[in-house]
């Protein structure tokens, strides 16, 4: 038997510990990318924050609004409760059928906890009902009494559409709440139209 295949085991195992010897020093050593200087700014301001609510359209949700409550959480060490906004029609009573927000508790909200929960975050779920989204979220935030309310304004979104968004910038901070805005990033090309926004 030749040296070689006499110490094979051996030769393999050194050269996967260098290799990930390596590869964490490498991980250690890059220079972290930066933030948008809007959310850094928004960072800055919202020190003395102690409850972040997190607002997503259950069925085009932007994950990265989540995303950015995380950093700000674990900056602030504020409570993030995530609110899935529901438009309810005005021909029908204020609630949500109990099997819509089954779906959207066990589906969307328990997939998104779950990411945060395993990063030593506990945050509370509500399916919020409402006429108008700026008004559900208004009231929703003033009850609560949030401090920070993150908006996640993806792709074919219900918050996309100009007078949503409008609503929502214009009514939240009506009850003491900083608004942050945030679009996926999905090319390069864009990225200056895509970067979070801090109204």
């Amino acid at each position: 038997m030749s040296f070689l295949e006499e110490h094979l085991a051996g030769i393999l195992i050194a050269l996967a510990i260098g290799l990930l010897t390596t590869l964490n020093f490498v991980w250690m050593s890059r220079v972290p990318r930066p933030i948008p200087r809007a959310l850094a700014e928004a960072e800055g301001r919202v020190g003395g924050s102690r409850r972040i609510v997190v607002f997503l359209d259950p069925y085009r949700p932007e994950p990265s609004a989540v995303a950015v409550a995380h950093r700000l959480a674990a900056a602030t060490e504020a409570e993030i409760v995530l609110a899935a906004l529901v438009r309810i029609p005005f021909t029908r009573s204020l609630s949500v059928p109990p099997a819509q927000q089954e779906t959207i508790e066990r589906g969307l909200l328990a997939e998104l906890a779950e990411g945060l929960r395993s990063l030593e975050l506990r945050p509370a779920t509500r399916v919020v009902p409402s006429r108008q989204y700026w008004d559900g979220a208004k009231e929703f935030a003033r009850r609560l009494g949030a401090d920070i309310a993150v908006i996640g304004v993806g792709e074919e979104s219900a918050f996309e559409r100009g007078e949503v968004l409008e609503g929502l910038l214009r009514e939240l901070p009506l009850v003491g709440c900083e608004v942050i805005i945030i679009r996926p990033r999905a090319t390069e090309r864009s990225r200056e139209q895509q970067e979070a926004e801090v109204l």
